[in-house]
């Protein structure tokens, strides 16, 4: 299976878990009044939802007026098909976010590397 194969099945599967949970029909409190200067109270955050750089992209947004800082340090790929051999790396890769309200947020990220 290759990487590409498995960061699929992996997403696949994350959307019918985080699909099976909304389903659940938990209520949510009201955020709209938050914002990036009226930031959401600790007690009414989402859990973190990490999205590994360029490893997983999650459907969840930062909450309002809060910062989220990702980065992996060394990550390396080896594919090897049909005899071709492919080898991969990135340094530092990163993920800077921040919650502008209560569904948008502002993301960058940045990888150095080689493929």
């Amino acid at each position: 299976m290759t990487s590409i194969s498995r960061t699929l099945a992996t997403t696949v599967l994350a959307g019918l878990v985080l699909t099976a949970a909304a389903v659940g029909g938990e209520t949510t409190p009201d955020k709209r009044q938050y914002t990036l200067f009226n930031p959401t109270p600790i007690d009414q955050m989402r859990p973190l939802s990490a999205d590994r750089p360029d490893g997983t992209e999650s459907p969840y947004t930062v909450d309002a007026g809060h910062f989220q800082l990702e980065v992996s340090l060394f990550d390396f790929a080896h594919d090897n098909d049909r005899g071709e051999r492919t080898d991969a790396y990135t340094i530092l890769d990163t993920n800077f976010k921040v919650g502008l309200n209560q569904s948008n947020r502002f993301a960058t990220d940045h990888a150095s590397g080689r493929a």
